[in-house]
């Protein structure tokens, strides 16, 4: 009987590297796997539903159960504390050190294999976002209106009679156009095959982290291999570094001429801020912002058109408001003429807060044992949010919360000493509550 095994094996080299392999991950997850202990907190599970787990009405339990204290919801391949309000401005002012945005990605999209988070965690790349991308915003808005209309009129194109449109489908080219127009220029925003790609490569990032949950840890290096959305997010990333090399090639020599004057888009921030100057790196961070960035932006979007036509009354209000402010400003988009458009902030704030883009938000993997301002220790390695649901919900903090009021934060912000509260792009306590 051992001759017939030893004989298999020396017929099989391959059974051999398998068995290596998986015994090297065995040994790997003993010696390496985290031994921090887990905060003792109230713990929750989904509800088994046929359409998966659901924790919707989970979260609303726990912050109704413990509202001003950490609660953990037990999920399926990460288990997450959620932090209660009192934590936003601390977990937002923390260092990617301490709250990683980029290793929560990584973390519970499988970034090994999904690319997700490899290249975001960098002090430049969030730099990059943080400051430069936010202090240069304004300057981008002449630019934005030209390509709105573009974007809208290949994607939708003219409406003279109904006709049906799949509205995500049309958001995610609409946003994939303008992200482009900010992060790459001119020379690639409207490329076909960059504009597939930016889609593709979101899509299948998610997709593709989905379905590799389904394996067992020890077999996901080969799955990898063999999953379509695993291999397409390869494939798209070497594409777009061809397709960026001659355009990076050309502002590198630019940079080199005494006159140059640098473009505000993310390629220009990324060469300032990291050192990474060739056409693969600068690909992986071009196709990590574009994940960040196109998805949920375009969820917002969706969620916005579909309010829109379930709640007609708003139309020619909004219109009006459009029409005013726009003709104030000769015809020409500003930061100053954005800030006015304050039935608009209302209405796209209160469709995110009937349709939140998830029951939790500011998610972050910690880095390192951190002691809150109260004392409280979070261990290296854990997943933390905020809860984001079910503040959307609460009585006691909104009028008729389960009522589509367009105007209501419009209404909220016309009383005297809210005139800088409630905005759609604040992220706070009293965003998060009221």
């Amino acid at each position: 009987m051992i001759e017939d095994v030893l004989q298999v094996v020396e017929q099989s080299p391959r059974i051999v590297s398998l068995g290596v392999f998986l015994s090297l991950s065995v040994l790997y997850y003993f010696l390496f796997a985290s031994k921090s202990k887990p905060l003792d907190v109230p713990s929750y599970d989904g509800n088994v539903t046929p359409y998966g787990v659901e924790f919707l009405s989970t979260i609303e339990k726990a912050s109704a159960e413990h509202p001003d204290s950490i609660f953990r919801l037990n999920t399926a391949n990460y288990d997450t504390l959620v932090l209660p309000p009192k934590y936003i401005d601390e977990v937002k002012a923390a260092p990617e050190a301490k709250f990683s945005i980029g290793a929560e990605l990584y973390t519970r999209n499988l970034g090994r294999y999904t690319l997700i988070g490899t290249v975001g965690r960098a002090h430049g790349f969030v730099n990059s976002i943080r400051q430069d991308l936010n202090r240069n915003l304004a300057l981008t808005f002449p630019t934005l209106q030209a390509e709105t209309e573009y974007a809208t009129g290949t994607s939708i194109g003219d409406c003279p009679e109904w006709k049906p449109i799949a509205v995500y489908s049309a958001a995610l080219r609409m946003v994939a156009l303008l992200t482009g127009r900010v992060f790459i220029g001119p020379q690639l925003s409207r490329n076909e095959e960059w504009i597939g790609a930016s889609i593709q490569t979101t899509v299948d990032t998610f997709s593709g982290s989905f379905k590799l949950w389904n394996y067992h840890w020890s077999i996901r290096p080969i799955m990898a291999r063999l999953l379509p959305e695993i291999q397409n997010i390869h494939k798209q990333n070497k594409r777009v570094a061809e397709l960026l090399e001659p355009v990076l090639a050309e502002r590198l020599r630019q940079m080199s001429q005494p006159d140059f004057k640098p473009p505000a888009d993310m390629l220009q921030f990324f060469l300032d801020n990291l050192d990474g100057k060739d056409a693969t790196y600068q690909a992986a961070l071009q196709s990590a912002i574009n994940v960040a960035a196109i998805h949920t932006t375009s969820m917002n979007i969706t969620h916005v058109i579909y309010d829109l036509a379930a709640n007609p009354e708003h139309i020619e209000p909004l219109r009006a408001e459009l029409e005013e402010v726009i003709s104030m400003n000769g015809g020409v988009w500003d930061k100053n003429s954005i800030i006015k458009l304050r039935k608009m902030d209302s209405f796209i704030r209160e469709s995110q807060r009937m349709s939140p883009p998830g029951i939790v938000s500011m998610s972050r993997r910690v880095q390192q044992d951190v002691v809150l301002s109260d004392g409280t220790k979070l261990p290296k390695g854990t997943l933390v949010a905020c809860d984001s649901w079910s503040a959307t919900r609460d009585s006691n903090l909104w009028e008729n919360p389960e009522v589509f009021d367009g105007f209501r934060f419009e209404k909220l912000r016309a009383i005297p000493g809210n005139e800088a509260k409630y905005q759609f792009v604040t992220s706070s306590p009293i965003n998060m509550r009221k």
